[in-house]
Parts: structure tokens; C-alpha cells; sequence
């Protein structure tokens, strides 16, 4: 699978298995990359906006741009308790998170096609729950610090099992 280098990243699967892959089929004229986040209507694959109310969960490929021959899309759902790696963002500006920020929820960000943040900035459109951060807090390692592991907060999910 080729998706973009800063799109969420699954960590581990609360029940201990395999992240979840289930496809399908995308909504007309849909312009999603690997790496975005999408959600369903009527059975049909959308990229999710800015601070999104509803997500399936990471798009493993691109949409076709078609009105007709609508193809399957493989996605990696996302469910609740499942552990993500989330670059963080104050808007669109990186930024790094401290311990007081675990526990807290925060709204989905989406920065350009396959790249997402938490946006560290905003927290009524709640997406996202910071559950740990992915470093020591003295670390100075730029790329790592701006990550946190974060779970889909329940009532945004989408995914329920055999859907």
C-alpha cells in the first residue's frame, strides 16, 4: 500500500488483532487519495471534510473521478479504542503536545489530499481522543514530537460490525 507519509497511521486494534480492511464502493466524482479520511452515505465512500461529525475511516487508495463504474475502495476502518499515530496541529501548524493535552478530544484537520492532523487548536467538532503522547516530553526530536496516539471518539464512527 502507498499512502502519503503524514496521512494517521494504525498502531494496534483494541480487541489485539489486525487492523480492519473492508471496501467500498466510492461516491461519484470523488477525488480522495490514499491516506484520506472518508465516510459513508447511502452505502457509498465520501472524503470527509474539515472537522468532520462522521468517519469510516482511512482511504487505502485513490477514487476514480467517475460518475459511472464506481469502484471498490479498500478502507481501513477506524473504530473506537483502536490506537492511531496523528500529526498535531495548531490549524495548520504543527504542533507539538504536552502530557496536559492526554485525555483531551480534538477536531479533524484535513491539511491537503492524504494529509490530516488533530487540530490541537480546536475542540468542538471532536474527533479524536488523545490517548498518549508518542515521545518524552524532553525529546528533542522534531518529526516524532509532533505526533500523539489517538482514538475515534464512538459517536463519530461510522463502522458497525457486518456494515
Amino acid at each position: 500500500m502507498a499512502y502519503p507519509q503524514y496521512c494517521p497511521r494504525f498502531l494496534r486494534a483494541a480487541d489485539g488483532g489486525p487492523p480492519l480492511i473492508r471496501a467500498y464502493r466510492e461516491a461519484d466524482s470523488q477525488q480522495f487519495v490514499a491516506g484520506d479520511l472518508v465516510y459513508l452515505n447511502s452505502g457509498y465512500a465520501y472524503v470527509c471534510a474539515d472537522d468532520a461529525t462522521k468517519i469510516l475511516g482511512m482511504a487505502l487508495e485513490a477514487a476514480s473521478n467517475v460518475t459511472t463504474g464506481h469502484k471498490m475502495i479498500d478502507v481501513m476502518i477506524m473504530r473506537p479504542g483502536d490506537e492511531w499515530a496523528i500529526r498535531t496541529a495548531s490549524g495548520t501548524t504543527l504542533t507539538k503536545l504536552t502530557g496536559a493535552n492526554v485525555g483531551i478530544a480534538y477536531a479533524a484537520e484535513y491539511i491537503s489530499s492524504g494529509l490530516w492532523s488533530v487540530d490541537s487548536s480546536q475542540t468542538g467538532a471532536d474527533a479524536f481522543q488523545c490517548v498518549k503522547l508518542l515521545y518524552d516530553e524532553d525529546e528533542s526530536t522534531v518529526d516524532s514530537s509532533y505526533y500523539a496516539v489517538f482514538t475515534i471518539i464512538p459517536s463519530v464512527a461510522q463502522y458497525s460490525q457486518g456494515a
